[in-house]
């Protein structure tokens, strides 16, 4: 007598968890929308396109999004979330404060050149003229990215403490530091294509220097 199958299984391998559909098609549509919003921009982008590429239709967009800017914001919730959480794990790590504030540096690197889509729209965002381009809406999503950065904060006021961080007030020292890793994302031919590119090692140095305090 033949051994009965597993349910969901045959020849006995097990058949592979399948998601729901409308699940993927959503992640489909978040993955796709990302990349085109990196690549031609917030106003260059098309519900219309979204869809082609995905193989859907418009209608189908619809089901998921309520229109264009919410797509948008949804991108950047997804996996500004996730930056937000690897950001605070880094921050709270022990050791020098300035070796951990450079080993961000690193983390936020990393997670846009993994994400290529959300780094070339992460640069477009604060690029010169970037607030004209997008949504009003997403001056929201600037006061959430001071509270993203609060751990990076609390690590600077920690190294000013022991004496490894130079002086000055914390939050405009982060800013300032944001703002060259954005300026790094505009070097980065993984994110932008450009010619002129800044060797990681040496802008890990140019940051330690920076922000060190003076020996």
């Amino acid at each position: 007598m033949a051994t009965p199958l597993p349910d969901g299984a045959a020849g006995g391998v097990p058949r592979p968890v399948r998601r729901p559909r409308i699940e993927v098609s959503r992640d489909d549509v978040l993955d796709t929308a990302e990349e085109l919003f990196g690549a031609r921009g917030y106003r260059g982008t098309s519900l219309q396109q979204v869809a082609q590429r995905c193989g859907f239709s418009v209608g189908a967009v619809y089901l998921f999004f309520a229109n264009k800017e919410d797509l948008l914001a949804e991108v950047i919730r997804r996996r500004g979330g996730r930056l937000t959480e690897l950001t605070r794990v880094c921050a709270g790590r022990e050791g020098s404060a300035i070796d951990v504030l450079v080993a961000w540096v690193d983390v936020v690197i990393g997670f846009h050149r993994q994400h290529p889509g959300f780094g070339q729209l992460s640069a477009r965002m604060v690029a010169p003229g970037g607030e004209q381009e997008f949504p009003r809406s997403l001056g929201a999503f600037a006061e959430r990215r001071d509270e993203a950065l609060a751990p990076v904060v609390d690590l600077v006021a920690r190294g000013q403490r022991e004496g490894s961080i130079r002086a000055g007030d914390p939050v405009v020292l982060v800013r300032l530091l944001s703002a060259l890793v954005t300026a790094h994302h505009g070097m980065d031919p993984a994110l932008l294509g450009t010619s002129v590119v800044v060797d990681d090692d040496d802008f890990r140095a140019f940051v330690r220097d920076a922000f060190a305090a003076a020996r």
